[in-house]
């Protein structure tokens, strides 16, 4: 396959995904399109710019390239809060998956402090804005941080 196909498969892919609604449970499409390029010939790397592909599916999904038993963990551990949320696709993956999670971010997209998140939609899920929630919450497991101390201190304990 040509690195033109592959681009123009993974941009059509990454196009239909910038405008869906929500995601369904068992849908993962930023492991799917990393998946799709990734299983390129190594040769054709350097074509498809990998570093710039990885920042479009960063901002429109997230870092973190969650896969199944990284969901799978995390839900074992649920309730969770999610602090430094992004776009919160981890956190729909997991709500999608009917695990109870908290998803804050101090600048989620939409708001004007936050120009990361090039994509012209909105947060995969709903997200709180603030580092971490208010008090009083029930005990939960911090699953991200942006601001590790605070986020033990205040939900694990370990502080």
């Amino acid at each position: 396959m040509e690195v033109s196909a592959i681009l123009a498969q993974y941009r059509a892919r990454l196009d239909v995904q910038a405008r869906a609604a929500r995601l369904a449970a068992g849908e993962n499409p930023c492991l799917e399109l990393m998946t799709m390029l990734l299983a390129a010939p190594r040769e054709l790397w350097p074509a498809l710019e990998l570093e710039e592909r990885r920042r479009e599916l960063a901002s429109l999904f997230s870092w973190g390239v969650p896969n199944e038993r990284a969901l799978e963990v995390l839900a074992a551990h649920a309730p969770l809060i999610e602090c430094g949320a992004g776009m919160g696709y981890w956190s729909a993956l997991l709500r999608a998956r009917d695990v109870d999670v908290l998803a804050y971010d101090a600048a989620p997209p939409g708001v004007e402090a936050n120009a990361y998140h090039a994509f012209a939609r909105g947060p995969w899920t709903a997200i709180e804005r603030g580092e971490f929630p208010p008090r009083p919450y029930e005990p939960r497991i911090c699953s991200y941080c942006a601001y590790p101390s605070v986020c033990r201190k205040d939900y694990i304990g370990d502080e």
